[in-house]
């Protein structure tokens, strides 16, 4: 990586030119999550979440398929790429873009930065794991974090 720009003595050293955007791994970077859920068994195959992150925003997609059950605890995702850190007024979602249930789109997702979870809720309930028993879900969540 080049420490200056130009070559000759009125050369501006690249740090003090471009200051913290000299450290492009700070700006920009993407991969891939693994969703975990703690009260129902979820199946989904990592390399179908991606995530990516420029600057402190993340934005992040997930299918998830949830098994036959009868549990009653919310069906919150967590394992989230980066913490949010208790940015909760800067932590969003959006409704539910693919499902194999008829009102996938009645449902929003949201990063519940206070817990660093993804919770889902329908009609402003928050749906449970046997809600969501046997469905397949994908969904996108944005959200911001201090790191």
């Amino acid at each position: 990586m080049a420490t200056n720009i130009g070559t000759g003595p009125q050369d501006i050293p690249l740090n003090q030119f471009l200051g913290e955007m000299a450290f492009q791994d700070s700006i920009y970077s993407q991969g891939t999550w693994l969703p975990t859920q703690s009260n129902a068994t979820i199946t989904t195959d990592q390399t179908q979440n991606p995530w990516t992150r420029i600057g402190n925003l993340v934005f992040a997609t997930a299918r998830i398929t949830w098994s036959g059950n009868s549990n009653g605890s919310n069906a919150d995702i967590g394992n989230l790429p980066f913490d949010p850190a208790g940015y909760i007024n800067s932590s969003c979602g959006g409704p539910i873009t693919e499902g194999s249930i008829s009102y996938a789109g009645e449902i929003t997702a949201s990063v519940e930065s206070s817990s660093n979870l993804i919770r889902f809720r329908r009609n402003n309930t928050v749906l449970t794991n046997s809600n969501l028993s046997g469905i397949d879900l994908r969904f996108s969540v944005w959200y911001h974090t201090n790191r």
